[in-house]
């Protein structure tokens, strides 16, 4: 950022926020939102996610799941 030509305080605000600070990175699952493909992996996602448990049911409508218990 110096190099770029903020320097001062600007710069010294930037280096005090960064300083001793973590990163990290979930990974989700899921479909992304508003995309082309959207449709298509939504469906490909939900296709055989009724057969994934044995421990419960799991009954889809649209894009609606609801699961029961024994």
């Amino acid at each position: 950022m110096y190099s770029y030509g903020i320097q001062g305080t600007v710069f010294n605000w930037f280096k005090t926020y960064l300083t001793n600070r973590k990163q990290y990175v979930t990974i989700d699952c899921g479909v992304p939102q508003g995309s082309v493909l959207g449709p298509l992996l939504f469906l490909i996602y939900m296709d055989d996610i009724q057969y994934c448990s044995r421990d419960c049911n799991l009954y889809l409508f649209a894009d609606d799941i609801n699961v029961l218990l024994p």
